[in-house]
């Protein structure tokens, strides 16, 4: 069972999922049964990141909205001389899968784990252009 499988089972027998302290909570008037508990447990990270796209704090909606202008921004690294030089960078989908990872409480570093839920929530978005 994919993520949204496991989400869309539990919302129809009325669980609700939430991120809450950097994890998932999942609420329901009875602990879900063996066979979802499994599902969560295998989906976890992909059920946390859903939840946070499906309703994106104003920070995550900027990054949306930055990506999808792609809106470029001088930054200063160093460059092969050694020297502090400007670069112009835009946000990337790997931008964003890692600050999503590391909302739920994922390694970011593990950000393309997540990056299908990325994807396609930057594909459905609302402000997209």
């Amino acid at each position: 069972m994919d993520a949204a499988t496991v989400a869309n089972t539990l919302t129809g027998r009325g669980y609700t999922l939430a991120v809450e302290d950097h994890r998932l909570r999942v609420r329901g008037a009875e602990p879900p049964p063996d066979d979802l508990d499994r599902a969560i447990a295998e989906n976890r990270n992909a059920l946390a990141a859903r939840v946070l796209l499906a309703n994106p704090p104003a920070w995550l909606a900027r990054l949306f909205d930055l990506w999808w202008s792609g809106h470029e921004t001088p930054v200063r690294l160093s460059g092969p001389s050694g020297a502090a030089e400007v670069y112009m960078v835009r946000v990337s989908i790997k931008n964003i899968a890692a600050a999503v990872a590391a909302e739920i409480g994922m390694d970011p570093l593990e950000w393309q784990r997540i990056r299908p839920e990325v994807e396609e929530a930057l594909g459905s978005w609302e402000g997209a252009a």
